[in-house]
C-alpha cells in the first residue's frame, strides 16, 4: 500500500463535503511520512488537503479502511458510501438503515466495516467490493432503545462497543451478535465510546461529567477522568493500547496515559473539538474544531505544528 495513505490518515465530515489528508507524493516517495527519522513538524507539513463533495452537503460520518485507499461514509438519508481516495471515485453505494448513520468503523483488516444509526441499530458489513447485494449486510445489532451513536471495532476485531442516547453502552461479541456486557448506566446519553486494540480497556463518556475508563476482564469501572469541562464527544485508543486521546467542547483535547488515565499532554487554545485521529506510530494528532479548523499537533509535547483552513 502507499505509504503515504498509511502514515496519516485524518478525515472530518461536514454539511458541505468529505475532507481528508495524505501525504505529498513526493513526500510519499521518501517515505517521509512514516519515517521516524523525519521530524513531525516536517511530516505535519507535508499533508495535503483532498475533498470528496457529498450530495446536498449529507455527509454525517466518515472513516478510512487502515490501507487508506477507501472512504467510508455515513449520510443523513440513511445510506453508507465507498470512495476511492485516489480518484475520488464512488465504489458502492448501500441503504441498510432508516435514520442518519451517526458513525462508521473498519475493522483492522478493511473487511468490515460498522454503521451506528439514529433507527437504533448498529449494521456490520461486508465491504468487498464483489459482494452481493444480500451478502454485503451482514447482520444487525439491534438492543438499544435510543439513537447509536457510537460504534467501534476493538480486542482484535472480536468484539465491538456502542454508546447510545439511551444512556447504555455494550460490549458485543461480533460472530455471535449478542451483547456480552451492558455496562452500568450513565448520568446522561452517551457521546462516545473507544474499545482498546487489546480489548482490556473501555471508555465512555455521557454528559460534563461523564468520562469514564473500564476493565474489561473485571467489568468494572477503573476511574473516572477529570479534565475536560464540558462534554467529551470524541475519543480514541492508540493502537498499542498504551494512551487515549478526548475531544470536548471545552475547546481542547487531553493525551491521558494508560493504565492510570493520568493527563499526558493537553492541546488548548483552539475552538470547540468535535472529531480527532492519530496518526498509526501515535505521533502526529489532528483534531477538527466546530469553526472548520483541522489542527496538526505533536502528540507527545501538546506543541501545535499545522493549522489548515
Amino acid at each position: 500500500a502507499n505509504p503515504s495513505l498509511r502514515a496519516m490518515r485524518v478525515l472530518s465530515a461536514s454539511s458541505a463535503a468529505t475532507v481528508l489528508l495524505t501525504c505529498t507524493l513526493a513526500a510519499a516517495q521518501s517515505n517521509t511520512c512514516g519515517e521516524a527519522s523525519f521530524s513531525n513538524s516536517y511530516r505535519a507539513n507535508a499533508l495535503k488537503l483532498r475533498r470528496f463533495a457529498g450530495p446536498n452537503g449529507d455527509v454525517r460520518s466518515m472513516a478510512f479502511n487502515p490501507e487508506g485507499s477507501v472512504v467510508a461514509t455515513g449520510h443523513w438519508d440513511g445510506a453508507l458510501k465507498l470512495w476511492e481516495v485516489e480518484t475520488g471515485k464512488n465504489l458502492k453505494s448501500y441503504k441498510g438503515h432508516s435514520g442518519v448513520v451517526l458513525d462508521v468503523a473498519f475493522d483492522s483488516s478493511g473487511e468490515r466495516l460498522l454503521t451506528a444509526s439514529a433507527d437504533k441499530s448498529i449494521g456490520v458489513w461486508n465491504t468487498s467490493l464483489a459482494a452481493t447485494a444480500q451478502d454485503v449486510l451482514l447482520r444487525k445489532l439491534e438492543e438499544h432503545n435510543g439513537w447509536v451513536v457510537s460504534a467501534k471495532f476493538g480486542a482484535n476485531d472480536r468484539q465491538i462497543i456502542s454508546g447510545s442516547n439511551d444512556k447504555y453502552a455494550k460490549l458485543w461479541d461480533i460472530e455471535s451478535g449478542t451483547s456480552i456486557w451492558t455496562l452500568p448506566d450513565h448520568d446522561a446519553p452517551l457521546l462516545s465510546t473507544a474499545l482498546s486494540s487489546d480489548g482490556t480497556r473501555i471508555f465512555t463518556s455521557a454528559g460534563a461529567e461523564g468520562s469514564r475508563l473500564w476493565d474489561v476482564p473485571s467489568k468494572k469501572e477503573m476511574k473516572k477522568l477529570k479534565g475536560h469541562s464540558d462534554w467529551v464527544v470524541s475519543s480514541t485508543f492508540h493502537p498499542d493500547s498504551t494512551t487515549l486521546v478526548t475531544g470536548s467542547h471545552d475547546n481542547s483535547a487531553i493525551l491521558w496515559s494508560l493504565p492510570l488515565g493520568k493527563k499526558q499532554s493537553i492541546f488548548s487554545g483552539i475552538s470547540d473539538v468535535i472529531s480527532l485521529a492519530l496518526s498509526h506510530d501515535g505521533s502526529l494528532l489532528l483534531t477538527g474544531t466546530r469553526d472548520g479548523i483541522a489542527t496538526v499537533w505533536d502528540a507527545q509535547t501538546g506543541a501545535p505544528l499545522r493549522e489548515i483552513k
